[in-house]
Protein backbone atom coordinates (compact mmCIF):
# COMPACT_ATOMS: atom_id res chain seq x y z
CA UNK A 1 0.00 0.00 0.00
CA UNK A 2 0.81 3.26 -0.87
CA UNK A 3 2.06 5.79 1.67
CA UNK A 4 0.11 9.31 1.41
CA UNK A 5 2.92 11.08 1.77
CA UNK A 6 4.52 9.29 -1.47
CA UNK A 7 1.47 10.84 -3.47
CA UNK A 8 1.86 14.32 -2.03
CA UNK A 9 5.91 14.11 -2.78
CA UNK A 10 4.54 13.56 -6.58
CA UNK A 11 1.35 15.99 -6.47
CA UNK A 12 4.06 18.67 -5.31
CA UNK A 13 6.55 17.51 -7.85
CA UNK A 14 3.63 18.03 -10.50
CA UNK A 15 2.90 21.57 -9.53
CA UNK A 16 6.36 22.81 -9.29
CA UNK A 17 7.09 21.69 -12.73
CA UNK A 18 3.44 23.17 -13.54
CA UNK A 19 4.20 26.40 -11.65
CA UNK A 20 7.57 26.91 -13.95
CA UNK A 21 5.55 26.12 -16.80
CA UNK A 22 6.79 22.97 -17.64
CA UNK A 23 4.16 21.17 -18.77
CA UNK A 24 5.72 17.68 -20.11
CA UNK A 25 7.01 17.30 -16.93
CA UNK A 26 4.23 18.18 -15.10
CA UNK A 27 2.32 15.86 -17.03
CA UNK A 28 4.64 13.08 -16.62
CA UNK A 29 4.58 13.55 -13.12
CA UNK A 30 1.19 13.96 -12.48
CA UNK A 31 0.51 10.82 -14.85
CA UNK A 32 2.77 8.56 -13.01
CA UNK A 33 0.97 9.74 -9.94
CA UNK A 34 -2.34 9.04 -11.56
CA UNK A 35 -1.57 5.37 -12.38
CA UNK A 36 -0.61 5.17 -8.45
CA UNK A 37 -4.20 7.02 -7.35
CA UNK A 38 -6.00 7.14 -10.33
CA UNK A 39 -9.21 8.75 -8.49
CA UNK A 40 -6.91 11.81 -7.05
CA UNK A 41 -8.54 14.91 -7.97
CA UNK A 42 -5.57 17.17 -7.83
CA UNK A 43 -3.29 15.43 -9.65
CA UNK A 44 -5.68 14.92 -12.40
CA UNK A 45 -6.21 18.67 -12.31
CA UNK A 46 -2.62 19.25 -12.60
CA UNK A 47 -2.61 17.01 -15.64
CA UNK A 48 -5.67 18.99 -17.17
CA UNK A 49 -3.87 22.66 -16.92
CA UNK A 50 -0.82 21.09 -17.94
CA UNK A 51 -2.44 19.71 -20.95
CA UNK A 52 -4.00 23.24 -21.76
CA UNK A 53 -0.48 25.20 -20.87
CA UNK A 54 1.20 22.70 -23.33
CA UNK A 55 -1.68 23.19 -25.97
CA UNK A 56 -2.99 19.53 -25.76
CA UNK A 57 -7.04 21.19 -25.27
CA UNK A 58 -8.37 17.56 -26.41
CA UNK A 59 -6.26 16.08 -23.45
CA UNK A 60 -7.35 18.87 -20.96
CA UNK A 61 -11.22 18.60 -22.02
CA UNK A 62 -10.88 14.83 -22.02
CA UNK A 63 -9.53 15.04 -18.14
CA UNK A 64 -11.54 17.26 -16.70
CA UNK A 65 -14.65 15.18 -17.86
CA UNK A 66 -13.04 12.28 -16.23
CA UNK A 67 -12.50 15.09 -12.74
CA UNK A 68 -16.01 15.59 -13.19
CA UNK A 69 -17.33 12.19 -13.16
CA UNK A 70 -15.13 11.24 -10.22
CA UNK A 71 -16.14 14.90 -8.50
CA UNK A 72 -19.40 15.45 -9.88
CA UNK A 73 -20.57 17.84 -7.13
CA UNK A 74 -16.86 20.13 -7.74
CA UNK A 75 -17.54 23.19 -9.33
CA UNK A 76 -14.17 23.72 -10.58
CA UNK A 77 -13.29 21.36 -13.33
CA UNK A 78 -17.03 22.27 -14.59
CA UNK A 79 -16.04 26.09 -14.81
CA UNK A 80 -12.48 25.38 -16.17
CA UNK A 81 -14.17 23.13 -18.90
CA UNK A 82 -16.44 25.81 -19.45
CA UNK A 83 -13.39 27.93 -20.05
CA UNK A 84 -12.02 25.40 -22.50
CA UNK A 85 -15.03 26.16 -24.74
CA UNK A 86 -14.97 29.52 -24.14
CA UNK A 87 -11.67 29.75 -25.94
CA UNK A 88 -12.29 27.59 -28.64
CA UNK A 89 -15.05 29.66 -29.56
CA UNK A 90 -17.92 27.35 -28.75
CA UNK A 91 -19.66 30.19 -26.29
CA UNK A 92 -23.14 28.31 -26.10
CA UNK A 93 -21.25 25.19 -24.90
CA UNK A 94 -19.15 27.19 -22.55
CA UNK A 95 -22.10 28.85 -21.12
CA UNK A 96 -23.43 25.31 -20.53
CA UNK A 97 -20.81 24.36 -18.37
CA UNK A 98 -20.57 27.87 -16.49
CA UNK A 99 -24.53 27.53 -15.79
CA UNK A 100 -23.99 24.13 -14.06
CA UNK A 101 -20.51 25.37 -12.32
CA UNK A 102 -22.99 28.17 -10.81
CA UNK A 103 -25.66 25.70 -9.64
CA UNK A 104 -23.02 23.99 -8.01
CA UNK A 105 -21.33 27.29 -6.02
CA UNK A 106 -23.41 30.50 -6.96
CA UNK A 107 -21.30 32.05 -4.75
CA UNK A 108 -18.07 31.56 -6.66
CA UNK A 109 -16.75 35.25 -8.53
CA UNK A 110 -14.91 33.31 -11.51
CA UNK A 111 -17.93 31.81 -12.34
CA UNK A 112 -20.11 35.17 -12.07
CA UNK A 113 -17.76 36.74 -14.05
CA UNK A 114 -17.44 34.47 -17.15
CA UNK A 115 -21.23 34.27 -17.26
CA UNK A 116 -21.04 37.68 -18.15
CA UNK A 117 -18.37 37.68 -20.22
CA UNK A 118 -20.58 35.57 -22.25
CA UNK A 119 -23.29 38.22 -21.76
CA UNK A 120 -20.83 40.86 -23.26
CA UNK A 121 -19.55 38.91 -26.36
CA UNK A 122 -23.14 37.81 -27.31
CA UNK A 123 -24.17 41.81 -26.49
CA UNK A 124 -26.81 40.34 -24.44
CA UNK A 125 -26.69 43.21 -21.78
CA UNK A 126 -29.97 43.54 -20.31
CA UNK A 127 -29.40 39.66 -19.40
CA UNK A 128 -26.09 40.62 -17.91
CA UNK A 129 -27.81 43.24 -15.86
CA UNK A 130 -30.56 41.00 -14.66
CA UNK A 131 -27.84 38.78 -13.80
CA UNK A 132 -25.96 41.27 -11.68
CA UNK A 133 -29.54 42.07 -9.85
CA UNK A 134 -29.64 38.22 -9.49
CA UNK A 135 -26.03 38.22 -8.34
CA UNK A 136 -27.16 41.07 -5.69
CA UNK A 137 -29.32 38.24 -3.78
CA UNK A 138 -26.57 35.91 -3.35
CA UNK A 139 -23.86 37.92 -2.20
CA UNK A 140 -26.63 38.93 0.67
CA UNK A 141 -24.88 41.04 2.99
CA UNK A 142 -20.98 41.02 2.09
CA UNK A 143 -20.09 44.46 1.45
CA UNK A 144 -16.96 43.74 -0.91
CA UNK A 145 -19.14 41.28 -2.87
CA UNK A 146 -22.01 43.67 -2.97
CA UNK A 147 -18.90 46.23 -4.74
CA UNK A 148 -17.48 44.05 -6.86
CA UNK A 149 -21.23 43.37 -8.62
CA UNK A 150 -21.21 47.25 -8.94
CA UNK A 151 -18.04 47.20 -10.43
CA UNK A 152 -19.19 44.52 -13.01
CA UNK A 153 -22.29 46.28 -13.77
CA UNK A 154 -20.73 49.72 -14.27
CA UNK A 155 -18.61 47.48 -16.93
CA UNK A 156 -21.59 46.71 -18.69
CA UNK A 157 -22.90 50.17 -18.57
CA UNK A 158 -19.81 51.24 -20.34
CA UNK A 159 -20.32 48.38 -22.97
CA UNK A 160 -23.60 49.50 -23.53
CA UNK A 161 -21.84 53.52 -23.90
CA UNK A 162 -24.00 54.51 -20.61
CA UNK A 163 -20.91 56.29 -18.67
CA UNK A 164 -23.03 57.98 -16.60
CA UNK A 165 -24.78 54.82 -14.91
CA UNK A 166 -21.48 53.56 -15.23
CA UNK A 167 -20.18 56.08 -13.42
CA UNK A 168 -23.27 55.83 -10.40
CA UNK A 169 -22.72 52.18 -10.14
CA UNK A 170 -19.07 52.86 -9.07
CA UNK A 171 -19.88 55.28 -6.79
CA UNK A 172 -22.36 53.00 -5.33
CA UNK A 173 -19.93 50.70 -4.67
CA UNK A 174 -17.62 52.83 -3.20
CA UNK A 175 -20.15 54.01 -0.77
CA UNK A 176 -21.28 50.49 0.20
CA UNK A 177 -17.27 49.23 0.96
CA UNK A 178 -14.84 51.97 0.60
CA UNK A 179 -11.87 49.79 0.96
CA UNK A 180 -12.50 47.66 -2.41
CA UNK A 181 -9.25 49.22 -4.52
CA UNK A 182 -10.95 48.03 -7.37
CA UNK A 183 -13.87 50.48 -7.43
CA UNK A 184 -11.49 53.85 -7.72
CA UNK A 185 -9.31 51.49 -10.50
CA UNK A 186 -12.81 51.54 -12.45
CA UNK A 187 -13.76 55.12 -11.68
CA UNK A 188 -10.91 56.23 -12.86
CA UNK A 189 -10.93 53.73 -15.98
CA UNK A 190 -14.60 55.33 -16.55
CA UNK A 191 -13.27 59.11 -16.34
CA UNK A 192 -10.73 58.42 -19.00
CA UNK A 193 -13.25 56.17 -21.22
Amino acid sequence: ELKPSFIKAVMLRAELYARENSFDLAILEASNGIKLAPTNIHLRMIRAQSYLGSGKIKLAETEYREIIKLDPENPLPVFLLGKVKFAKNELDQAKTYYDKAYQLNPKLAEVFIEKINYYLVKKEYDKALKFCSEQFEVYGENKTSIAFVHNVQSQIYLAKKQKDIARKSILTAIEIEPEYIKSYENLARIHLA
